[in-house]
C-alpha cells in the first residue's frame, strides 16, 4: 500500500504540477495581456499627453503671436513718441538757446546802462557841485555888484553934492568977482 499511496502520491503529484505550471502559464499569459494593455495604455496617455501639449502649444504660439502683435504696436508708439520728445526737445533747446541769448545780451545791456548810468551820475554829481560854487560865485558877484552899486551911488551922491557945492562957491565966486568989478 506504500508503494500505491506513492504511486497515487507520484500521480497526484505531478497532476498538481502540471495544474501549477497551467495557472503559472495562464497567469503569464494573463501577465503579458495585462503588459499589453498597459502599454496600448501608456501609449494612449502619451498619445492624448502629446495632444494637450500641442494644444498647448498652439494656443501658446497663438498668444505669443498676439502678444509680439502688440509688442510690435508698442515698440512702433515709442519709437514715435521718442521722435516727437526728441522734436520738442530740440525746440525747447533752440528756444531756450535764444531765450538765454536775449537774456545775456539783456544782462549785457542792462550792465551797460548802469555803466552808463553811473558815468552820468557821476557828470551829473560834478555838474552839480560845479554848479554849486558857480551860483555860490555868483552871489558872491551879485553881493559885491550891489556893495559896488551902493558904493558908487553914495560917490555919485557924494560927487553931486560936491560939484553942487563948487557950483555954489563958482557961482559965489564969480559973483563976488562981478561984484567987485
Amino acid at each position: 500500500m506504500e508503494h500505491s499511496k506513492k504511486l497515487v502520491d507520484g500521480v497526484g503529484h505531478s497532476q498538481m504540477l502540471d495544474d501549477r505550471i497551467t495557472r503559472i502559464k495562464s497567469f503569464q499569459i494573463v501577465n503579458l495581456q495585462m503588459i499589453d494593455v498597459y502599454d496600448t495604455y501608456q501609449k494612449i496617455l502619451m498619445k492624448k499627453a502629446q495632444q494637450n501639449e500641442q494644444l498647448e502649444h498652439s494656443k501658446t504660439k497663438t498668444l505669443l503671436a498676439k502678444e509680439s502683435e502688440k509688442l510690435e504696436f508698442a515698440l512702433g508708439e515709442i519709437n514715435i513718441l521718442n521722435k516727437q520728445l526728441k522734436r520738442e526737445k530740440d525746440t525747447f533747446e533752440e528756444i531756450f538757446g535764444h531765450m538765454q541769448e536775449r537774456a545775456e545780451q539783456g544782462f549785457a545791456t542792462a550792465d551797460q546802462l548802469k555803466t552808463k548810468f553811473s558815468e552820468i551820475a557821476i557828470v551829473c554829481n560834478r555838474q552839480e557841485d560845479s554848479i554849486g560854487s558857480k551860483e555860490m560865485k555868483i552871489r558872491d558877484l551879485k553881493a559885491r555888484l550891489a556893495k559896488q552899486r551902493e558904493s558908487h551911488r553914495q560917490e555919485l551922491s557924494e560927487m553931486a553934492i560936491k560939484m553942487q557945492q563948487e557950483l555954489y562957491m563958482t557961482k559965489r565966486s564969480f559973483r563976488r568977482e562981478k561984484q567987485l568989478y
